[in-house]
């Protein structure tokens, strides 16, 4: 699998687990993928969801929730 199908796996993948989320608004998704530029044997996917316009930020918590959420997930090109 070359750099552009594995995006558009990804892609698709994000998409589909996204789209029928309530909770989840995808204006406030932003997704990056391709290979990692420190590494090129790596394959990189980082969400990041902006939360400021969350419904949760309406209910109290005694936890202040952060404003932005990022995840990373990389994966070795042929495996370990």
């Amino acid at each position: 699998m070359d750099v552009t199908e594995r995006s558009a796996v990804a892609l698709a993948t994000i998409k589909r687990r996204t789209s029928d989320n309530p909770l989840i608004d995808p204006d406030s998704l932003t997704v990056n993928v391709g290979t990692d530029a420190g590494n090129p044997d790596l394959f990189t996917v980082t969400l990041r969801y902006d939360m400021s316009a969350n419904l949760l930020k309406i209910v109290p918590t005694f936890v202040p929730l952060p404003t932005t959420l990022t995840r990373t997930a990389s994966i070795r090109r042929g495996g370990l």
